[in-house]
């Protein structure tokens, strides 16, 4: 557990930011494609589910929001249909929307992707993404001057969309004068907010391209390295984070390059959102008094937590970062499992069920369990006991403890979570599986749905059975043989 990095994030809740960006709706579409229509050479999607949620700067405040600060968001939308799913969004989310200027002459913009079996068919963009008009431009400075002395920190948060104008720039210029409030950026262009000296930028690796007029290279970490007098002098920033996604992140202090931090690596992210959550954790943690070391890592798990869910555009809420911190190990008791992968479950992942007692590993385990998560989302293993495994096995088992049993299964990439089982009267993990209900429970080729003790269960809770063959000639029994089998043999050449 991380003591320090919880205890920061612990202090986000009541944070006051003022946030000022362009709102967004993101709508998604799902639907299965089977045929082309017979008027043009076009795929026809059969739709089962839509979405709707905060997208661009709004998502920006729900990720606030979620994290426990108050968030003031000033920003704009139009006088439409969509205005009122903007507020509903809004509402639902205890976000309050007493600083959103609404302007007749504008149309709110909404983002609509469409996509089947996981690949995105096309996206239509609509809404007004012109500058505001001068009316408009003067409602939002006069919000942003009653907020202002009263917020801990400011975010602009500028998807292009035309909220941010000069002219709100330099009222914010006149106001960092007067109060001189933490002030973080995260924007398309970052140019335009030199006038401000942002504490904080957050540019990715395409967005440093263009303030640098670099050309991309193959090794983007050494790369960056060298730019860090050019940003500074074209964006006045104080501290430059520049994301690089699985390359990671690299801190400048003004022009100095300071540090490269890795990230851990995610397959198939759901990326959209996951800079939106980054931005409020990073604030969020400065604010509380983080280093910059700290801040990146509060941050980076902000963002990990977002694109693992299934949700388009996620966001990361406290008690994500609370698991991930509080968590050291894959191994928890049932209790803390149950209560995990019901969060999960909500987010629409597919949990699978395996267990087995792994005593000594060998690279027959290791591609099943590999086979056994590419079935599902979360791959969770039970482990037997010793006791059980003594029960089963005989009394020269196990040759490895429960212990190091569970410290070899922790570094493998394919499980997610480790849970041990087997007491006197059941040494089956009947109970994990009726307290957990996985989706999907994997055995070995070599049970039949037949004899298996776990079937009534399993026919209970509607779980599907996959049945992965083991590799001939691969087994614990088999390997401790071939042990005692070399022993021997040497006993014999030694005598």
């Amino acid at each position: 557990m991380n003591k320090e990095l919880l205890n920061i994030a612990r202090k986000f809740s009541r944070k006051r930011i003022l946030l000022i960006g362009d709102f967004m709706i993101d709508k998604y579409i799902y639907g299965n494609c089977q045929r082309i229509a017979p008027e043009a050479s076009v795929p026809v999607i059969d739709v089962n589910q839509k979405h709707s949620c905060l997208g661009g700067a709004a998502n920006v405040a729900a990720n606030l929001n979620a994290l426990g600060a108050q968030v003031m968001f000033c920003t704009v939308i139009g006088k439409d249909d969509a205005s009122l799913e903007a507020k509903q969004l809004l509402n639902d989310l205890g976000i309050d929307e007493t600083y959103t200027v609404i302007d007749h002459e504008r149309k709110t913009i909404i983002k609509t992707r469409i996509s089947s079996e996981s690949q995105l068919i096309v996206r239509f963009d609509e809404g007004t993404e012109s500058p505001i008009n001068a009316a408009t431009e003067q409602r939002i400075i006069g919000q942003i001057e009653k907020i202002f002395p009263f917020c801990d920190a400011v975010l602009i948060s500028d998807y292009n969309k035309g909220v941010l104008t000069e002219k709100i720039i330099n009222s914010l210029h006149q106001l960092q004068k007067t109060y001189r409030k933490i002030l973080a950026v995260d924007a398309k262009s970052y140019e335009k907010y030199r006038v401000l000296k942002p504490h904080f930028i957050k540019p990715n690796y395409q967005e440093a391209l263009k303030i640098t007029g670099e050309q991309y290279a193959l090794n983007r970490i050494e790369q960056v390295k060298s730019w860090g007098e050019t940003l500074a002098a074209q964006t006045g920033a104080e501290h430059i984070i520049l994301t690089m996604d699985k390359d990671g992140i690299a801190h400048f202090n003004s022009s100095t390059f300071v540090s490269h931090y890795e990230v851990e690596k995610v397959i198939a992210p759901q990326v959209s959102g996951a800079g939106d959550s980054f931005i409020a954790a990073f604030l969020l943690a400065v604010l509380s008094r983080a280093n910059i070391k700290d801040a990146v890592e509060l941050a980076v798990h902000a963002a990990h937590a977002a694109i693992q869910k299934r949700e388009k555009t996620a966001i990361c809420a406290l008690e994500d970062i609370e698991e991930k911190l509080m968590s050291t190990s894959k191994y928890l008791s049932l209790s803390q499992l149950k209560k995990l992968i019901e969060r999960q479950k909500q987010e629409g992942k597919q949990i699978v069920f395996t267990n087995g007692c792994f005593d000594i590993l060998h690279c027959g385990h290791v591609k099943y369990l590999a086979k056994a998560k590419a079935k599902g989302d979360i791959l969770i293993v039970g482990i037997n006991t010793d006791e059980s495994i003594k029960r089963l096995k005989g009394a020269s088992r196990p040759i490895n403890n429960l212990h190091e049993r569970i410290e070899v299964l922790n570094g493998l990439a394919s499980i997610d979570y480790i849970v041990t089982f087997g007491k006197k009267d059941d040494d089956t993990p009947i109970k994990l599986i009726k307290a957990l209900k996985p989706h999907v429970f994997v055995k070995g080729g070599d049970y039949t749905y037949k004899y298996m003790p776990e079937k009534v269960i399993i026919d209970q809770i509607g779980c599907r059975l996959e049945l992965i063959p083991f590799i001939d000639n691969k087994s614990t029994s088999g390997t401790i043989k071939r042990i005692q089998d070399n022993m021997i043999k040497t006993q014999v050449y030694a005598s």
